[in-house]
């Protein structure tokens, strides 16, 4: 079963060129960092969308299983791994609530029950 998780949200509007310089730097360092049953697929600018408050970036991430969204946490807490380490400088782009955000899980088709 592969799940993909879509993060919506809004780099602070001062720090998009240092974003955009950071994920250059450091994007090959975090897909080498993630646990073994996720894969990071990659960080992307929204071209256009009928989306108003889902934000202008996008994160995705793709699980094996849902057991991988419990290894995701339990890296995330390990503040002495590389991921973890990553993660924090990632997020230290993402503007402060209220900005537009969002968070979709998705399914493959194939394996659900219909």
């Amino acid at each position: 079963m592969a799940l993909m998780q879509e993060y919506g949200f809004t780099v602070r509007p001062d720090r998009e060129g240092d974003f955009q310089e950071w994920l250059r730097g450091n994007e090959e360092q975090l897909r080498s960092a993630v646990p073994a049953s996720i894969r990071y697929v990659g960080t992307y600018g929204v071209a256009f969308s009928s989306e108003k408050d889902a934000g202008s970036h996008r994160l995705f991430l793709e699980f094996d299983s849902y057991g991988s969204i419990d290894a995701f946490s339990a890296a995330m807490k390990d503040s002495g791994s590389e991921f973890a380490r990553l993660m924090r400088e990632y997020y230290a782009f993402v503007a402060d609530d209220p900005a537009p955000s969002s968070l979709s899980l998705y399914r493959s088709f194939t394996d659900m029950f219909v």
